[in-house]
């Protein structure tokens, strides 16, 4: 199974004051506006950060 937001590599940032990222080996990352979210960040925490307005793809795409 492959996930679009692994193999497209694109960068997200955070757009909220605080994120806790959660990557594929269980560890979790605080990430502050403006930051970049981890790229091994787990799919589904990406879907969901993106509809709740958190985050947005780097670029200003979406």
């Amino acid at each position: 199974m492959t996930h679009d937001y692994v193999t497209s590599r694109e960068q997200y940032v955070v757009v909220g004051h605080l994120v806790v990222a959660e990557t594929f080996d269980g560890q979790r990352t605080y990430v502050y506006r403006n930051g970049l979210l981890p790229e091994d960040t787990v799919p589904a925490q990406v879907r969901q950060l993106l509809a709740e307005g958190f985050i947005r793809p780097v670029g200003g795409g979406r």
